[in-house]
């Protein structure tokens, strides 16, 4: 049986500690620099504000109707290598969180991509039958198509080549709807990966967290702006001539034949 696309929806992970002169620091400045690794308040708020946009935007509503959620997935923390951000992971879990409350069915948790290529492993929340009825819990269902298990897959960077075939091939997936929310600077990356043609991707994120990429079945890239918080813009990130440069294509080629190892290089944000 062919594997039908999936429908993506690429974010980056929400806000983080800012420099307090909103200028860029020097070097001096920047040995002295703790990442806590974790959101801004900012970018808590902009976390839940996405369980709302997720569930109850029209927009998202159309798609989930032709093309239910299967999987929510983000970039997990390398314990050994600079990978350290919790951000991704912060950023879209509420949704998550969210989801299960909303539904009386099981929601699989896998807690890694090996989990996620060995059936049958990973934790699984069931919710018993005394459950509560929950507002959201129509619009649950038509995300995941009748209560149909919605996986929570975290993959580190290392592993960008085996997240990519797995979505890409895997029956599950097929014609359905995956969420990723990753760091900034590999998304342009992950959208040439998942077939989007180099020229309509932008080469930077730059400070934007207001966006969301919609990669189609086709393979077509559309940026959606969310507007959601206070200072959030009406337009997508601006794509230069030619999208994507020739060194994005040659280390997304890299990544995906493992060449994305976090333990080296600077620290994804």
């Amino acid at each position: 049986m062919s594997v039908i696309p999936p429908t993506f929806l690429l974010i980056r992970h929400a806000e983080k500690l800012t420099w307090p002169t909103g200028i860029s620091p020097g070097p001096l400045a920047k040995l002295n620099y703790e990442d806590d690794h974790q959101l801004s308040s900012k970018g808590l708020e902009r976390s839940h504000a996405l369980v709302g946009y997720f569930l109850h935007r029209q927009e998202m509503l159309d798609i989930y109707a032709k093309a239910p959620l299967a999987a929510i997935v983000c970039q997990g923390v390398n314990p050994t290598g600079k990978g350290k951000s919790e951000r991704p992971k912060q950023t879209i879990y509420p949704l998550f969180e969210h989801l299960a409350l909303a539904s009386s069915s099981s929601f699989a948790i896998n807690a890694s991509a090996a989990a996620a290529a060995t059936a049958g492993t990973g934790y699984v929340s069931s919710l018993g039958s005394d459950h509560t009825y929950h507002p959201s819990r129509s619009t649950a269902s038509l995300m995941n198509n009748n209560n149909a298990p919605v996986q929570f897959l975290e993959y580190t960077k290392a592993q960008f080549g085996s997240m990519v075939r797995h979505l890409t091939s895997a029956p599950e997936f097929s014609g359905k709807t995956v969420i990723i929310s990753w760091s900034h600077q590999t998304l342009p990356h992950l959208a040439v990966a998942l077939g989007v043609p180099s020229e309509q991707v932008p080469g930077k994120w730059g400070k934007r967290f207001d966006v969301t990429w919609v990669i189609s079945k086709e393979r077509e890239l559309k940026q959606w702006p969310q507007r959601l918080l206070f200072g959030d813009l009406d337009d997508g990130i601006k794509l230069k001539s030619g999208g994507a440069s020739g060194q994005i294509q040659q280390e997304t080629l890299a990544l995906l034949g493992g060449g994305g190892d976090d333990s080296e290089g600077d620290e994804d944000d």
